[in-house]
C-alpha cells in the first residue's frame, strides 16, 4: 500500500465524531457497535429495496472490497469498516438491521469452546492445568466464533436478498428501528476533500 493511501485510510479512521452529547441509547448504542468492531459490522450491512444498483457503493470504496452478486453488494474481507459505502449511496439504502445486531451480539456469547472440546476429549488431557485449560479454551472460542460468524454472515446476505424480506424491513415501524440504529447516524465521519464527488449528499460534513 502507498504512502498516500495509508494517509487517506488513517484520515478516514481518524475523523469519527464524538457521541459524547448523544443520549443514553445512542452511547449504548455506539458501544455495542465498538464491541462488535467497524469492520465485523461493515461485513453484515445489507441493502433494502431502495437499492438500484448504480454500484456508486463499489465505485467509491477505497479497498475495493465490494462486488456485485445478484444485483446487492457484498463485502470481501479487505473491507475495513470505513463505511464510506454507507455515506455516498445516492438512497440510503445500507442498513443494519436489528435482528442481525442481535444474532451478531448472541454469536460472541456462545461457548464454542465447549462443543470444539467435546470432540476432541481435551478436557481429560487438560484438567490439571488451569492456565492452559484457559489458553486453549480461548483459543477453541476464537476458531469457533470465526467459523459461527463466516455461517451468519453467508445466512444474513441470503435472507436479505429474499422479496419479502425486504417488505417487512421496508414496513414504517421496522424501518424507524433500523434508520435509527443506522450506522450513518451512529458514526458520522468528516469525508476527506479528495472522497468527496459529485454527489452533494447534506449528510457528508467536508473538513
Amino acid at each position: 500500500m502507498s504512502l498516500k493511501k495509508q494517509i487517506q485510510n488513517y484520515i478516514i479512521y481518524s475523523y469519527t465524531l464524538p457521541v459524547n452529547n448523544n443520549n443514553i441509547f445512542r452511547k449504548i448504542l455506539s458501544f455495542l457497535y465498538k464491541l462488535l468492531g467497524r469492520k465485523l459490522l461493515a461485513r453484515l450491512l445489507v441493502c433494502s429495496n431502495k437499492c438500484i444498483s448504480c454500484k456508486k457503493c463499489m465505485q467509491i470504496c477505497p479497498n475495493n472490497a465490494i462486488k456485485f452478486k445478484m444485483n446487492t453488494p457484498v463485502r470481501s474481507s479487505k473491507c475495513k469498516g470505513c463505511f464510506l459505502c454507507v455515506y455516498y449511496c445516492p438512497n440510503q439504502a445500507m442498513e443494519l438491521p436489528l435482528s442481525i445486531i442481535i444474532g451478531a451480539l448472541l454469536l460472541i456469547f456462545l461457548p464454542y469452546d465447549d462443543y470444539i472440546k467435546s470432540l476432541f476429549s481435551l478436557n481429560y488431557y487438560l484438567k490439571d492445568s488451569q492456565f492452559m485449560n484457559m489458553l486453549v479454551s480461548l483459543l477453541l472460542w476464537i476458531i469457533g466464533y470465526a467459523v459461527a460468524f463466516y455461517v451468519f454472515y453467508k445466512l444474513s446476505f441470503l435472507i436479505s436478498i429474499l422479496p419479502f424480506v425486504k417488505k417487512i424491513r421496508a414496513k414504517p415501524f421496522v424501518k424507524k428501528i433500523n434508520d435509527y440504529i443506522n450506522p450513518l447516524t451512529v458514526f458520522p465521519v468528516l469525508i476527506p476533500k479528495n472522497y468527496v464527488n459529485s454527489n452533494k449528499d447534506v449528510r457528508l460534513k467536508k473538513n
